[in-house]
C-alpha cells in the first residue's frame, strides 16, 4: 500500500507514513469486497510533476481521485510510485529510482507488490497501467531479433512486454532467446504516453474520460488501407463488418472504396476531410508508417503507379474524433511516441484528444499482401493477426489488456515463431487503460467478460525445442567480413545462389515479383527448432519511397529454399 499524502510505499501494518508522518487509515479486511478487476497504477510522481510543471501533491490528489472513482466501477487500482521506493535499512526510508535505471529495477517494485499480495493470500493484481512515457517510466528497448539485418534504422525494439515478466535482469536474455514466451506473465499492460509538450490537463482529461467510459460504447467504425492490402484488411476487419459497425456507403469507384474500406492514394490528405467519420468509435488503419521525424502521417501506394505515394491520414484529422474511441493500426512505427510532441505522432495526437485505447507498432511491422492470383485464398500473418485478434477479443467483451495478450497468444498458435514473428509479438503495444472494454450498441453485445486471476504463458503448456537464432549471411558484392561462427555456418549451407534462384522462381510464380537479389539474408532457427533462411528484398525499384518509409518483402524458407511465408513491410 502507499501513502495517500506523499505516495511513499508503506508496509501493511504501518499506522503512520515514515516519510511525511500522515496517519494511515486501514479498512477492516472483512469489509473489503472482492475486486472485479485489480491492478497497479505505476508512475514516478516527482518526475511526472516536474514534466507537467505542477506540485507533486496535485498528481497525488488526481490519482487518488481517479482510483476512488475506478473502485466504484469495480476496478481496484493501487498506486506504485517509483519516486518513493522502500529501501532496506534501519529507518525504512525510501529512494527514487533514477531515470536511467534499468527496466528491471522498476519491475522489482511490481514484483514486490505481487509477492506481498501472495503472502497475504489475496488475489493478485493482474493489470498494470503505466502513467507517462519513456521519460517517466522507461520503456525497455531490446536488441532487434533480425539484428543488423533489420530494415529498421534502429536495431532495437521498444516494448512494454517485459514488465509483464518482472523476474529480474535475466529476462533480458529470455526475451532475446524467445524463452520468455513460455513463462507465465503476471500483468496485462497498458501505458498512457505523454508528449514532450504535454500539460497537466492532458493527464487529467484522459483520466476523466477513462472514468466516464468504463466500457466504450461503439456504434460506428472507420477503416482505411493501402490498396495492396485491401482483401487482407477486409478479412482482418471482418468482425467489425459483420457486427454492422461499418456504415453503408453510397456506390463509389473501386479505386476509392473496397467494401467499407477507403483506399489511399485515391483518398488522400486533400479529400480525407470529406470521407473521414469523426463520430467513429472504432478505427482501423492498414497503411504505411514512417520513422522520420516529419513523417507523422500514414501513406498509401497506388496499384497502378508504384511511384504514386500519398498522405492518407495525419494527426490533425485523428484529433477531430468527437467521441471516446479505439484506434488500431498495422503501420510501421504506427505507435511511435518517444521524444515526439503531439503534432508529430499519430498516437500522441490521438491520446490527447478523444482516444482511450490505441494499439500499434514501435518499429517496422510485417503483414500479408493480397494474393497475386485473384482466385487464391487470402492469408493473414503477423500484424494482421495481432490487430485482427485484438479487435475480435475486444468485441467479445475482454478488457483491452487481456485482448492484446490473447492476440499475441493466437499468433504463437498460428505461426512458426522465428525472428519476424517474435518482432511482431513485442513491437505491438497497448496504450491506454488496460482494464477498459468496448460494447457494440447495435448488436447489444454483453459487456465485460469475466477475467481470471492467473494469466499463464503466451505458448500455453508447450515448451521450446529451439532458441531463436539469426546468423547473417554475406550477399554477393555486398559481402562484408563475418564472424568466424557465421563463416563456418555459411560454409555448411547449401549452394546459396541456387537457393536464391529457387526462391525467385516461387516469388514470380506465386506473387508476380520479378527476380532480384536479396538485400539481406540470414540463417534462422525458430522456437520450434526449425532451421531455414530469412531474406529481405527491396520492392522499391523506382527509388520513390518517401524518406523514412519502407517497401520491402520478407521471405522465410526452409534449408532447401522452399518458401514458408512471405510478408511485406507496412
Amino acid at each position: 500500500m502507499f501513502c495517500p499524502e506523499c505516495g511513499s510505499r508503506l508496509d501493511a501494518d504501518m499506522a503512520f507514513c515514515p516519510e511525511c508522518g500522515m496517519r494511515v487509515e486501514h479498512e477492516p479486511a472483512d469489509d473489503m469486497e472482492s475486486p472485479a478487476l485489480k491492478g497497479i497504477l505505476f508512475t514516478h510522481i516527482p518526475r511526472l510533476a516536474r514534466k507537467l510543471s505542477v506540485d507533486p501533491q496535485e498528481i497525488i490528489h488526481l490519482l487518488t481521485s481517479f482510483m476512488q472513482q475506478k473502485a466504484e466501477q469495480g476496478v481496484f487500482y493501487q498506486l506504485a510510485n517509483a519516486g518513493a521506493v522502500a529501501s532496506k535499512g534501519l529507518f525504512n526510508r525510501s529512494k527514487s529510482l533514477a531515470q536511467d535505471a534499468p527496466w528491471h529495477e522498476y519491475a522489482d517494485v511490481l514484483k514486490q507488490i505481487h509477492d506481498e499480495e501472495a503472502e497475504r493470500g489475496e488475489e493478485p493484481s493482474t493489470f498494470l497501467f503505466i502513467l507517462g512515457g519513456d521519460d517517466i517510466i522507461p520503456m525497455p528497448a531490446i536488441p532487434h531479433y533480425l539484428g543488423d539485418q533489420a530494415g529498421d534504422a534502429e536495431k532495437t525494439i521498444d516494448t512494454d512486454l517485459l514488465y509483464a515478466y518482472p523476474y529480474g535482469a535475466q529476462m533480458d536474455e529470455a526475451i532475446c532467446s524467445g524463452q520468455l514466451f513460455f513463462q507465465k506473465a503476471l500483468f496485462y499492460i497498458g501505458r498512457l504516453p505523454l508528449a514532450t509538450d504535454a500539460v497537466f490537463q492532458d493527464l487529467a482529461d484522459y483520466l476523466q474520460r477513462d472514468v466516464d467510459n468504463r466500457v466504450i460504447e461503439v456504434d460506428a467504425g472507420y477503416g482505411q488501407c493501402d490498396p495492396h492490402w485491401m482483401k487482407v484488411t477486409a478479412q482482418v476487419t471482418g468482425r467489425i463488418s459483420r457486427e454492422q459497425l461499418f456504415p453503408r456507403y453510397n456506390s463509389l469507384p473501386k479505386e476509392i472504396l473496397y467494401g467499407s474500406l477507403f483506399l489511399t492514394p485515391e483518398v488522400d490528405h486533400q479529400v480525407i476531410g470529406r470521407v473521414f467519420n469523426p463520430n467513429a468509435q472504432l478505427l482501423f488503419f492498414n497503411l504505411h508508417g514512417g520513422a522520420a521525424r516529419e513523417t507523422s502521417y500514414f501513406l498509401g501506394q497506388s496499384l497502378k503507379d508504384p511511384t504514386d505515394w500519398r498522405v492518407a491520414i495525419f494527426p490533425e484529422v485523428i484529433a477531430t474524433c468527437s467521441h471516446p474511441n479505439v484506434i488500431v493500426s498495422e503501420a510501421c512505427y504506427g505507435a511511435r511516441f518517444i521524444g515526439f510532441d503531439k503534432a508529430h505522432s499519430m498516437l500522441l495526437s490521438a491520446m490527447s484528444a478523444n482516444t482511450l485505447l490505441y494499439v500499434g507498432a514501435s518499429r517496422v511491422a510485417y503483414g500479408q499482401a493480397d494474393p497475386h492470383d485473384p482466385g487464391s485464398p487470402v492469408r493473414l500473418s503477423n500484424a494482421d493477426v495481432i490487430t485482427g485478434e485484438f479487435v475480435n477479443h475486444m468485441l467479445d467483451g475482454m478488457p483491452a489488456g487481456v485482448a492484446l495478450f490473447e492476440a499475441r497468444s493466437r499468433l504463437c498458435e498460428m505461426a512458426e515463431v522465428g525472428p519476424v514473428e517474435s518482432t511482431t509479438l513485442v513491437e505491438f503495444n497497448l496504450f491506454g487503460d488496460p482494464t477498459l472494454g468496448i460494447v457494440n450498441r447495435k448488436m447489444g453485445t454483453a459487456s465485460m467478460a469475466a477475467v481470471g486471476s492467473r494469466i499463464g504463458a503466451l505458448f500455453g503448456s508447450a515448451t521450446a525445442s529451439g532458441r531463436l537464432e539469426n546468423v547473417p549471411i554475406a550477399v554477393g558484392e555486398d559481402a562484408k567480413p563475418m564472424s568466424l561462427l557465421a563463416q563456418v555456418r555459411a560454409q555448411v549451407d547449401a549452394n546459396l545462389a541456387e537457393i536464391q534462384s529457387r526462391i525467385n522462381e516461387q516469388l514470380y510464380k506465386q506473387w508476380g515479383i520479378s527476380p532480384r537479389k536479396p538485400v539481406r539474408m540470414s540463417r534462422t532457427t525458430s522456437l520450434g527448432g526449425q532451421k531455414g533462411y530469412e531474406m529481405l528484398y527491396n520492392l522499391d525499384e523506382s527509388g520513390k519511397v518517401p524518406d523514412g518509409f519502407y517497401n520491402q518483402l520478407s521471405v522465410s524458407s526452409d534449408l532447401n529454399g522452399e518458401i514458408k511465408s512471405v510478408r511485406v513491410t507496412k
